[in-house]
């Protein structure tokens, strides 16, 4: 038995692709904090509800509304070669996996910056220039800022942005440079085995 904890993109595409490949051969569950998969990437309902029905034809168990609170590990024995894993969830419940991914949220190693420059999350807080709040010299893109969801999607547009502001501020042709202007918008492509994708 297989049990991945988080229903994000890498948990979802992971939960498919192993359901996609072993078919009944292993018993495949995803653990979801929330009602939907995919509910903290902001998609549309309508691509939850595909990834959920996709996920449920290839025979992915979907347990709801809860987290792992605590994870026992077994080690291998004499009577039992295989070790196995017991997962404790929040809402009373165990299960015990073979395999245990745990695929929940995008930690950002923030640890050795001063924590006046991070928010609650831990992220960079960043202006609308994309320079971090209370600095003169200091910029952030990517997973690490707090402006836009973390995704590959975005990092181009920030990078294109951070390469024309160092440029007017190297050289002095612009101040403090542009407001940055977050894309609104959230993409993503979702694949599950050779026959499901939505995105």
């Amino acid at each position: 038995s297989i049990v991945i904890s988080g229903a994000g993109p890498t948990g979802v595409e992971t939960a498919g692709e192993l359901a996609a490949t072993y078919g009944s051969e292993k018993d495949i569950t995803l653990i979801i904090s929330g009602e939907h998969v995919l509910q903290a990437s902001l998609v549309l309902p309508s691509v939850s509800q595909v990834v959920e029905r996709d996920l449920q034809k290839l025979g992915v168990k979907l347990v709801r509304n809860t987290k792992v609170k605590h994870v026992q590990t077994h080690a291998k024995g004499e009577e039992d070669p295989a070790a196995q894993t017991t997962l404790t969830l929040s809402n009373g419940s165990t299960l015990v996996a073979d395999l245990y991914l745990p695929l929940f949220g995008v930690q950002v190693n923030t640890s050795f910056v001063p924590t006046n420059l991070l928010d609650s999350a831990g992220n960079l807080i960043l202006d609308k220039t994309l320079r971090v709040a209370g600095t003169k010299n200091v910029w952030g893109i990517g997973d690490v800022g707090n402006l836009e969801a973390k995704q590959l999607t975005v990092t181009d547009a920030q990078s294109n942005h951070l390469s024309a502001a160092l440029d007017s501020v190297l050289t002095g042709n612009g101040g403090l440079g542009k407001e940055y202007k977050p894309s609104g918008k959230t993409m993503m492509f979702v694949t599950m085995g050779k026959k499901y994708a939505t995105g």
